[in-house]
């Protein structure tokens, strides 16, 4: 009976050490938030608030773990309406944007940090203008991937700014539609689009590490 509660009590400590010692081997991952701030900043540096280039993308977040392998996400979009009275007429411009990837951090010096890295990303927009007379729709759906890089200055431990470029694929599907009122309408019409573009490193995110 004793050996058998050492031979327990021996086994508890085993195990409780393991356990300890994967803990301390297995960093916790730090967490970012960032905001696209490019309008800001462009403001106060003399120019109108409007950025060429912007990517659509205004909140970011980035799960970064053991040796800078970081998964990578941001999401943006618009939603605006307005209706003329006068005219009876009304305008709807509303968009969703998304990006998930992931890249690898590399710390150049204690105040940058450069990263290397993939996206897929999709979207998708609608256009309606309505009138008394008719009322037209445009609708555009885009998927795409591609590599990304990015700098980043290290204001603090936990507070940062930084930019990327990236070189994007995108497989874009657009249909216009205008609708009379009171006669016959045509068809939709289908476009479809392939295009490689370049994202210079316009927008500027503020980020917030925790």
């Amino acid at each position: 009976m004793k050996k058998t509660i050492i031979l327990m009590v021996f086994t508890g400590f085993c195990l409780t050490t393991y356990a300890q010692d994967t803990d301390e081997s297995t960093p916790k991952p730090t967490y970012e938030l960032a905001v696209n701030a490019s309008g800001i900043t462009n403001l106060l540096l003399g120019g109108d608030g409007e950025v060429q280039e912007q990517t659509p993308y205004l909140f970011a977040y980035k799960a970064i773990g053991e040796e800078g392998r970081t998964f990578r996400s941001a999401i943006g979009g618009r939603f605006e309406s307005s209706k003329a009275t006068d005219t009876d007429r009304r305008d709807v411009d509303n968009a969703i944007h998304a990006r998930a990837g992931y890249e690898r951090q590399w710390r150049l010096s204690p105040k940058f940090v450069t990263s290397l890295g993939i996206d897929l990303l999709g979207g998708y927009s609608v256009l309606i203008s309505e009138s008394s007379f008719a009322t037209t729709k445009n609708k555009r759906w885009n998927i795409g991937s591609g590599p990304v890089w990015g700098i980043q200055w290290m204001i603090s431990e936990h507070l940062s700014i930084y930019t990327e470029t990236a070189l994007y694929y995108r497989h874009m599907v657009s249909t216009d539609e205008v609708r009379f009122e009171n006669s016959s309408n045509p068809d939709p019409e289908r476009l479809t689009e392939n295009k490689i573009k370049v994202i210079l490193p316009a927008s500027l995110y503020l980020a917030v590490r925790f």
